[in-house]
Order: C-alpha cells, then sequence, then structure tokens
C-alpha cells in the first residue's frame, strides 16, 4: 500500500479511515502514520480505544466519529454509519 501512494505521488495525508481494528484489517495504519505524521485517524470512539491498546498510538491522533456525522472534503462529503454487528443475515 505504501509502494502505491508512493507511485501515485501522495505526499500528504489529511485522514486514515479505520473502518474496526482488527488487526489484519487495521496492522498498517502505524506505518501510514510513521509516513504521514499530519493525518488524522478516523473512527469510532470504541474503535480508537482498540488502536491505542494495540499499537499504542497517542491519542491526539485520532479524530472519533459518531453515526451520521459528516466530515466534508471540498467538493465531497464523507458520512460515516456505524453498522454494529453487520452479518450480512439481517438488514444493518
Amino acid at each position: 500500500m505504501l509502494n502505491n501512494l508512493d507511485l501515485l505521488g501522495i505526499k500528504r495525508l489529511d485522514y486514515i479511515i479505520a473502518n474496526h481494528a482488527e488487526p489484519d484489517h487495521s496492522g498498517a495504519i502505524p506505518h501510514v502514520v510513521a509516513k504521514y505524521p499530519e493525518a488524522q485517524i478516523v473512527c469510532t470512539p470504541r474503535c480508537k480505544d482498540l488502536l491505542i491498546d494495540l499499537f499504542h498510538l497517542p491519542a491526539e491522533k485520532f479524530k472519533t466519529v459518531n453515526d451520521l456525522e459528516t466530515i466534508p472534503l471540498g467538493n465531497r462529503t464523507l458520512e460515516f454509519i456505524h453498522a454494529r454487528g453487520c452479518t450480512g443475515r439481517k438488514r444493518c
């Protein structure tokens, strides 16, 4: 992933979005934070606590979002929808 960011010429990241803290999905976050120290990790409050425990990241690196909260990105807006316990067998 970091090589792809280099190939694309990405010099700065504002946000790293963490969907959940399981290490097989979030394990690269410390490496991305090291390469892009200005980036904030955006996640739920629970995910923040888990990522801090797993990777010993400083709390000030995080921006927590609530359900249906948005972050404007200029010509786009991110909306965060908490999908607790979504298994695909039920409507979430």
